[in-house]
């Protein structure tokens, strides 16, 4: 079985518990997920399936969209609301168009340091592990680039205020930054309450499956029918159709030459393109001129 498995992960499941159950449901280990959801979040959770894992590389560098809440008024050590209350600022009042305004300063380009409680890399460890155990690391800013940052208007809830906010962003961009950072702008402390991811890529949340027909589908036998062919995961790519010559020789690990009549326009990483025969992928390719160049053969 090969193909990928778009869910609606639920509040409560870290991902990796996710791949466990459907590793259990589906009796196959070679599962694994293309971008981590906190275990309070929920939304898109694309899972890669057999063969497919090769590809899981494409699919977790793609832009991803999320909707969600924000609250002025506490901030935490986690920079959402699973953390510690570290600064409180009780019964705040904030401008609308200050809080846009900050908003759109955290758009574009930015440079972003990573909450502390974050999977990041420090000397061989992860920085939330440094945190756990009270060595907080100093993480350094990074570049991500954030294409909308919408926030509507804030209502009172207790002593916060929650902000619900749209983000669009690229691969490695943390939400609960934004959320943190806009507090800051606005001199008032804050952490992101919730949070769901409504699309990666071309996968959105209305084409993953609900985690209770997931659940359902896996304990009666049903959930491979959810699984979806690789081709369609990367269907906006170029797509180039093979004949059947061709497709022997990039299983072969060979060049073959490319006829602009058999090639769909698509968007990919620079240069890159999908080889298909008879509507199953082929191989991942790279085009260089008038060659098409086999870099993961997928179809043997």
């Amino acid at each position: 079985m090969n193909g990928v498995l778009v869910l609606d992960k639920p509040a409560g499941l870290t991902s990796h518990d996710v791949v466990g159950r459907v590793r259990r449901w589906l009796g196959i280990r070679r599962i694994g997920h293309t971008g981590t959801l906190d275990p309070d979040a929920t939304g898109v959770l694309v899972l890669c399936v057999g063969k497919a894992t090769r590809i899981a590389e494409y699919l977790s560098g793609e832009d991803k969209e999320y909707i969600g809440v924000l609250a002025l008024g506490a901030a935490t050590d986690t920079d959402d609301s699973s953390g510690e209350v570290i600064e409180r600022m009780p019964s705040p009042s904030a401008d609308p168009e200050a809080l846009r305004r900050a908003a759109a300063a955290l758009t574009g380009e930015i440079l972003q340091r990573p909450p502390a409680f974050s999977a990041v890399r420090v000397g061989g460890k992860r920085a939330y592990e440094l945190a756990r155990a009270g060595r907080p690391a100093d993480l350094p800013a990074r570049k991500v680039q954030v294409y909308r940052f919408d926030v509507g208007m804030p209502t009172p809830r207790g002593e916060l205020l929650e902000v619900p906010f749209h983000v669009a962003c690229s691969k490695g961009t943390y939400v609960r930054s934004l959320c943190r950072d806009l507090g800051v702008k606005v001199g008032i402390p804050a952490h992101m309450a919730s949070l769901r991811r409504v699309r990666q890529g071309p996968f959105t949340v209305e084409q993953a499956l609900p985690w209770s027909e997931a659940q359902r589908g896996g304990e009666e036998g049903r959930l491979a029918e959810a699984v979806r062919p690789m081709l369609w995961a990367l269907r906006t790519w170029p797509r180039f159709t093979l004949l059947a010559g061709e497709a022997d020789r990039l299983r072969q690990g060979r060049e073959i030459m490319a006829d602009p009549a058999r090639l769909s326009p698509g968007s990919s990483p620079p240069g890159l393109l999908v080889a298909a025969y008879q509507d199953q992928l082929v191989a991942v390719c790279r085009r260089n001129g008038e060659r098409i160049f086999p870099l993961k053969v997928l179809l043997t």
